[in-house]
Parts: C-alpha cells; structure tokens; sequence
C-alpha cells in the first residue's frame, strides 16, 4: 500500500501520468498505471492519509459486487441475483483486501463491466454490449497485464453454450481488437523507456 500510494501520488504531483515512478530518477513500470491514477488522485485530493488511500478499494468492491449481480440478474431472478450479492459480500477473502491498494480490486472490477455486458449480449443477442466489452477488458489491461484477455476465451464459451454462438465473432473481430487498442498506447510507451526501466530493475509485464 505504501508503494503503490507513492507512486500514484507522484505521478498526480510531480512526475507524468504515463510514466510511473518511485522519485524522478527510479521509473516504475513493475505495473500498468490505471489502478495509480485511481488511488493517486484520491491521495491529491483528501490529503496522504490510510483513508483516503484504501477508500478506492472499497469503491472498487462495490462495484464489482453492483456489476456481479447485475450480471447474475441478466442470467436468473432478481432473488437469484441478491443472494449472490451478499455470499459475495459475506466471503472473508473478498472483503478482507478492501485495506489496502489492491491492482486486483480494479482489474476485477472493470472485468466484472465486461461479464455485464457479455451476459447482456446473451440475453438480449446483440452484438453491441459484446463489442463494448473489450472496452473494459483493456481497461482491465492497464490494472495488470495479460490476465483480462483470459475472460476472451470463457465469453466465447458462454456465448456458445447458451446458443449465442454467432456473437463468437464479435469478440474476436471487435472486443479483442478493442481490448488491445485501449491498452495499447501505455504499454507502447513502456516498451520504449524499456531501457531505463531495465536499469532500474522493472518490467512492463509483471
């Protein structure tokens, strides 16, 4: 929490949005930035403070649990959807990380957008809300690398299980792409200053 809070903080004060760092001379590509951004202006803003840092994770964990019965309620009954909210709420591992500056939180979160938005492509079989999906899943992209592209795959599995298969295409030709285009810019900065960052110890894929 202390680091994250740091770099996040710094990168609001005095350093660039785009390039995370420790100090001026240490970059800090171990991450992407979007999770920094989140928490660093909560930090600008409400002062450098355990609150002001940890009450983005509890945003973040509203949300995620908002967007997962919302997804579930696009799936079952509105009490279907209400009881998965509070096993969700109740389960000690979840919760339990809403103290510190969790990257995960936000990954998870912008995911869960996405599964909202694929269960909302299946109910309603429109391709929209399954293009719009790899919106999310890039900004998922710029909490941590490559694991949001692993939810890809199980949408084209849920689309195909409950005979939606026709919007399989939609995600490799338009959520893909769109996944990839929003995280792109970041992660070409990052290779570039991949000299320095080597120097430095970091890697823009960890």
């Amino acid at each position: 929490t202390v680091r994250y809070a740091a770099v996040g903080l710094h990168m609001w004060q005095e350093g660039s949005l785009l390039v995370p760092q420790l100090n001026p001379e240490k970059l800090y590509f171990n991450k992407p930035p979007m999770a920094f951004w989140i928490h660093g202006f909560f930090l600008k803003i409400f002062g450098v403070n355990l609150v002001a840092a940890r009450v983005p994770s509890i945003l973040a964990a509203i949300g995620v649990l908002a967007f997962s019965m919302l997804s579930m309620r696009n799936l079952a009954s509105g009490r279907e959807a209400v009881v998965s909210g509070i096993v969700l709420a109740l389960t000690y591992q979840f919760f339990r990380r809403t103290r510190e500056i969790s990257l995960d939180f936000w990954q998870l979160f912008f995911v869960m957008v996405a599964v909202w938005l694929i269960t909302k492509g299946m109910r309603e079989g429109r391709r929209l809300p399954v293009v719009l999906s790899g919106i999310t899943v890039g900004l998922a992209l710029l909490c941590k690398p490559l694991v949001a592209l692993g939810a890809l795959p199980v949408f084209a599995i849920w689309l195909a299980m409950t005979g939606r298969a026709k919007l399989i295409l939609w995600i490799a030709f338009g959520a893909l792409p769109m996944a990839l285009l929003v995280a792109a810019h970041w992660h070409s900065i990052c290779t570039r200053l991949s000299g320095r960052a080597s120097q430095t110890s970091t890697s823009c894929t960890k």
